[in-house]
């Protein structure tokens, strides 16, 4: 999930976001964003991923390429199960 943080870290400071906002925007916990981004979280659940994605206009598929290699891509596999498509 690297390449999802670091995507997340670029648009946040493209875009002139804090993390206090993103919160907001997200209504994910402001703690559950910082433990995230500190590296206290290996993979974020797959709703907050996707809260995200939107608010910042990430595209998921795009990272799930970039995170093909990287262990923790498991909620991929999960998303794939169900047929979720990415907006």
């Amino acid at each position: 999930m690297k390449v999802f943080y670091l995507e997340v870290k670029e648009q946040l400071k493209n875009k002139g976001m804090s993390i206090y906002r993103l919160s907001k925007e997200t209504g994910i916990f402001e703690q559950t964003l910082y433990s995230m981004f500190n590296g206290n979280t290996s993979s974020p659940q797959l709703d907050n991923a996707v809260k995200i994605a939107k608010v910042l206009d990430i595209d998921l598929n795009k990272l799930k390429v970039g995170d093909i290699n990287d262990r923790n891509t498991n909620w991929f596999s999960r998303v794939e199960k169900i047929g979720f498509i990415f907006p």
